[in-house]
């Protein structure tokens, strides 16, 4: 993460990768921890490769999003960001709150 001082934009900008191997219980876990002492203090964007699928109603699609929202945190994409010839899935995500 780093801090962004400007006359535009004050706050935090963290760039995340969750390796598809990873586990996804961890990962939301870990997020949840460092976008917790971020976005209490400051305007917070978290953007990424979450490899949670957002279009789907699963376990991890719905605790991410219930998650970021207790933080305050806004999820911004509302298209597919990884489309192949057999799927459609909205994996690449920004959060962010409004201080």
């Amino acid at each position: 993460a780093i801090e962004v001082k400007d006359t535009t934009y004050k706050g935090v900008i963290m760039v995340v990768y969750h390796s598809p191997s990873a586990s996804d219980g961890d990962f939301i876990r870990f997020l949840e921890d460092i976008v917790e002492l971020l976005a209490v203090r400051d305007q917070c964007i978290v953007i990424g490769d979450f490899n949670i699928d957002l279009m789907t109603d699963s376990y991890y699609a719905k605790k991410l999003k219930t998650g970021m929202c207790g933080f305050g945190m806004k999820q911004y994409v509302d298209k597919p960001t990884r489309v192949t010839k057999n799927s459609r899935t909205m994996i690449d995500l920004v959060f962010a709150n409004q201080k």
